[in-house]
């Protein structure tokens, strides 16, 4: 159950890093296509990226903390 447990934060990181890098470059490719629509906004066209990031790392730390204290109390169980 650790382990399913483990392997399961560990796709939960990954999925989130892979969207955070994909709306990432959809957004710069959106930016590049339609620089007028961004022009309008008074928040620069990188400033939802920056949230998103901050987003990701809060979440990934919270993720690698918990792997963390896993691994600490039941490393044993997950090297078998």
């Amino acid at each position: 159950m650790i382990k399913k447990l483990y392997r399961t934060l560990n796709v939960i990181v990954y999925s989130f890093a892979g969207a955070l890098i994909g709306n990432s470059i959809y957004t710069y490719y959106d930016y590049k296509t339609h620089p007028d629509l961004y022009e309008m906004q008074s928040a620069p066209w990188y400033a939802a990226i920056q949230a998103n990031v901050i987003l990701f790392l809060i979440t990934a730390l919270v993720i690698f903390a918990i792997r963390w204290i896993l691994r600490k109390k039941y490393g044993e169980l997950l090297n078998s």
